[in-house]
């Protein structure tokens, strides 16, 4: 029946008891979920919202949970979500669409005119969405709740050229995977695609065009929006702060994320999918990186006192170009665990995969340290901990894992850590976990490793003090060596997987190995 039907039968429908017509409703929606694409969907949801107030209501609540805004959407966002749609949204994605380039710009990296062009559109859009929810503020017309907000930033045509695996996943949403972007596999030998596969090197300038300069995407504040207002308005709405790892592009923390994050004034949540980015033979990627990260660790994260949940996942691309390598790749940065370990005091989740290692974030509680480190180490209330650490080795895991109950004898609050490191071929992931019947500790290692009798002392303190019940469990787990195809294979032996990396971000990252 088309909605126009149900128009003409308004009198008919509100004679229908209510139980029956949530069910009829309920079962409109299930359909349109099962069958519908997702652009036509949001169309068909528009439509019978004009059937009634009743329809209305059920519909638009679910329509505007989420909002995915370009740049050019922001003059009308206003004028379309009003009254009560303001307080069904949920989660707004300012997806910023930079502009497109063709095959004789594809491998080279932007111009400086291009590099302030973008940052332009960047800070317009920044500006003009923080004035216009500044606005809701002062009206009190939001969800208590708080809102999401996400950003990310890419040019359709990153897609188009060398890095077509981005096709696969440009349509994706942190709620929902695009299935049709994995049935074709491309090929095309002229930007270095066979059957589905990369053939080719990628050169410094194919990366820089995608990525963008180094440094990330900062804000110019002679922007046109940036002149009318210095400063960001302050949002007390937006609670969760999203970045994930769709697009390649990065954001400067100094420059950029610092003063959004000092302006969101009751962030709570902040989850951070950043790229390593990538080495040229002037920049190192890893070292740009971690330099960003000192300012987010040190200068962020202890401003933003509200904070609770932090989620970081560092990816990167594995090296293939000989001619952008620096010549000594800079070892792992041990300060930034050190500044996490300080930052995150007041935190109740915390998650840093493969930028911050577990040793150096325990680095109080390391034989020989300083005592009165140790003294001066308190997380009180977090619950939730997961890191990643080189040194869950054959040689070197039973010090970290003794290491870690020192630390966690200061997380009065602990229900689940979680340590893991994994590659091709080896992994190991040692898990504590509270539990109200029996606490537990577990070792799964692909060399059959065995959790000695100081690590179990250890380790059955902290539970005697999360606890009166204090018989712990011990297990050691055998894990298949021919089933670790990298770091991800690590990802679905964890517990808190679902909190370290977004849900579809991990389905991306799967589909991703089953293609290689």
């Amino acid at each position: 029946m088309s909605p126009q039907s149900y128009q003409n039968s308004t009198f008919y429908w509100e004679y229908l008891p209510p139980e029956l017509r949530t069910i009829v409703l309920g079962l409109l929606l299930a359909n349109l979920n099962e069958e519908t694409t997702i652009p036509p969907r949001y169309h068909i949801l528009s439509a019978y919202a004009t059937v009634c107030r009743e329809w209305q209501y059920f519909f638009e609540r679910r329509n505007f949970r989420t909002l995915t805004l370009h740049q050019s959407d922001l003059p009308e966002f206003n004028s379309i979500v009003q009254g009560q749609r303001r307080f069904f949204l949920q989660w707004i994605w300012l997806r910023l669409e930079l502009p497109e380039y063709d095959c004789r710009l594809c491998n080279k990296p932007e111009s400086t005119v291009e590099i302030n062009r973008n940052n332009s559109i960047f800070t317009n859009a920044l500006w003009d969405l923080f004035a216009i929810l500044s606005t809701w503020q002062k009206k009190r017309e939001f969800d208590e709740k708080g809102l999401t907000l996400e950003l990310s930033a890419h040019s359709p045509s990153d897609s188009k050229h060398l890095f077509k695996e981005l096709d696969s996943r440009i349509n994706d949403t942190a709620w929902s995977r695009n299935e049709d972007g994995y049935k074709e596999q491309p090929h095309d030998p002229t930007h270095g695609w066979g059957d589905g596969l990369r053939v080719q090197w990628i050169s410094e300038g194919d990366k820089m065009r995608v990525f963008g300069h180094p440094d990330g995407l900062k804000f110019n504040l002679r922007a046109q929006s940036a002149r009318k207002m210095r400063t960001l308005p302050k949002l007390r709405l937006v609670k969760t702060l999203v970045i994930r790892r769709q697009f390649y592009r990065a954001f400067s923390v100094s420059k950029a994320l610092q003063p959004i994050i000092k302006s969101l004034t009751q962030l709570e949540n902040f989850t951070y999918e950043a790229w390593r980015g990538i080495n040229t033979k002037h920049y190192s990627g890893r070292k740009t990186r971690d330099d960003e990260n000192n300012i987010l660790f040190l200068d962020v994260f202890k401003y933003r006192r509200s904070l609770r949940k932090v989620a970081i996942f560092e990816d990167y691309i594995e090296s293939d170009d000989e001619e952008t390598e620096l010549e000594t790749e800079p070892e792992r940065n041990t300060l930034l665990g050190e500044d996490l370990a300080r930052s995150s005091r007041n935190f109740e989740d915390l998650h840093a995969s493969i930028n911050v290692d577990a040793k150096d974030f325990f680095y109080a509680f390391w034989p020989g340290a300083n005592p009165k480190y140790k003294n001066e180490v308190k997380w009180k209330n977090l619950k939730y901990l997961s890191l990643t650490s080189l040194f869950l080795n054959p040689a070197d895991y039973n010090q970290l894992i003794q290491t870690a109950a020192l630390a966690a004898q200061r997380m009065p609050q602990l229900e689940v850590m979680e340590l893991w490191n994994g590659g091709e071929g080896y992994a190991c992931i040692f898990r504590y976990e509270r539990r109200i019947n029996q606490p537990r500790i577990q070792l799964l290692s692909t060399w059959l490793g065995q959790l000695g009798t100081q690590e179990k002392e250890s380790w059955r303190i902290v539970a005697s003090e999360h606890s009166d019940y204090h018989e712990l469990q011990t297990e050691q787990i055998h894990l298949e060596t021919d089933l670790m195809e990298g770091y991800i294979s690590v990802l679905s032996y964890l517990v808190l997987k679902g909190r370290l990396l977004n849900a579809i971000s991990l389905q991306q990252k799967q589909m991703e190995i089953r293609s290689l």
